[in-house]
């Protein structure tokens, strides 16, 4: 005979299902044998006749559940298992996938009753926090030991059972750390959920565990200045561009921005132009044309950071775990031939606090977080005569390029 109590309240095999005395087995069964004085005072505390109604209780449990307890003088001594003795087990003995299958729900999930006395609801509350921290610890623990040995599905899939765990505790600062280090190490989605909690009670989450068997270089030692192709001309126009371009930069909610136009319209001379007026974060200049396929955008991301990598490996956690939380720029250049491979580009900045990016392409990389800058060629307005016109950027390009082209060229 088993009571189930994980995700409610029910005797396997049996349609028994007065609450209060199946409560009272639950007891018996989780705490061991009690003098009845003391069940009638914590289960009966505003009782006439408060033993009377544990009396009541027995006979209806004799009658239908013969066997589940057993009385010794004063004492009741339960005789029946539970599926919380069988989840204490598999906790003990380190079984998670059996630890997953037991718990169903949280300790007696469902089970209200308005005359419950204030230390019984205590007891419920507690056993249900224990029961679910200690599982919370066993789903962490495995999660922390897959990474290493490849199983990266299964250790995100913990990881995120541990995160989203049902009655357990608040988090402990120590286990919110090992948990970030897990999710944005698996590339989790509730990554940044997790740091914008821990962010509301005032801790700091550093991306990156030494648990996870591998130790980044420090970030702000390694990106310590731009690295930009030399500007071979000056700058002309382009200003209404630049600026919007420096604002999205600077707001929290936009983390890439793609510079679209033909080719030849000055995609990329805008994009060096505003990672080089970037003060807040170090830029990074990464060419693309030269790649052929999709899957090599983030090996050509990292032989651009220095960054070694090893066969097998997972690419975007391996760049992510060295970027850490520095603040950098990527600006990628020439994307258009290699838009498939977009999709990396949301899991990376969500494991890398302060990184964002700039990408040039003839097309918008058709990403949910992306912020379009199109660029059309400069134009001379219709009606500008004389002088004037000089003013315009596109004559000043013009000009520009022509006494490069020739010295006598005015």
């Amino acid at each position: 005979m088993l009571l189930r109590t994980l995700g409610g309240l029910k005797l396997q095999g049996s349609d028994f299902y007065q609450t209060k005395p199946l409560l009272l087995l639950a007891y018996l069964a989780t705490e061991g044998a009690k003098e009845r004085r003391h069940l009638w005072q914590i289960f009966w505390p505003q009782a006439s006749d408060p033993a009377n109604s544990l009396r009541a209780a027995l006979r209806s449990l004799k009658r239908d559940v013969p066997g589940a307890l057993e009385a010794d003088g004063t004492l009741l001594a339960p005789r029946l298992q539970t599926d919380v003795q069988d989840l204490l087990r598999a906790l003990e003995h380190g079984a998670p996938e059996q630890v997953l299958s037991l718990y169903r729900g949280t300790f007696l999930e469902g089970v209200h009753l308005t005359d419950l006395g204030l230390e019984l609801e205590e007891w419920i509350y507690a056993t249900r926090e224990f029961l679910a921290k200690r599982v919370r610890a066993c789903y962490l623990e495995f999660a922390e030991s897959h990474p290493a040995k490849g199983h990266r599905e299964s250790a995100v899939g913990y990881a995120e059972r541990a995160y989203l765990l049902a009655g357990a505790p608040a988090l402990e600062p120590e286990e919110m750390e090992r948990l970030y280090a897990l999710l944005i190490g698996t590339g989790s989605a509730y990554a940044t959920r997790l740091r914008l909690e821990a962010e509301d009670l005032g801790l700091t989450l550093t991306p990156f565990s030494r648990r996870l068997g591998v130790v980044p270089s420090d970030p702000d030692v390694k990106f310590a200045a731009h690295r930009l192709p030399a500007a071979v001309s000056t700058f002309v126009g382009r200003e209404a561009e630049l600026h919007a371009i420096s604002e999205l930069l600077h707001q929290d909610d936009c983390r890439l921005v793609t510079i679209t136009g033909l080719g030849g319209v000055g995609k990329t001379r805008l994009a060096l132009e505003a990672a080089r007026q970037e003060a807040d974060r170090k830029a990074i200049f990464v060419p693309l044309d030269g790649v052929a396929s999709p899957k090599q955008i983030p090996v050509q991301i990292a032989k651009v950071l220095d960054i070694e990598i090893r066969d097998s490996e997972d690419l975007v956690l391996r760049l992510a775990q060295e970027v850490g939380d520095a603040a950098l720029l990527l600006l990628l250049d020439n994307f258009e031939h290699l838009l498939p491979g977009a999709h990396f580009i949301p899991e990376l900045i969500a494991q890398c606090t302060n990184l964002k990016i700039v990408a040039t392409s003839r097309e918008p990389l058709d990403l949910v977080d992306e912020w379009v800058i199109p660029l059309e060629g400069l134009v001379v307005a219709g009606d500008s005569v004389g002088g004037d016109i000089l003013n315009q950027d596109a004559a000043r390009l013009f000009l520009q390029r022509g006494k490069r082209a020739r010295l006598d060229f005015s």
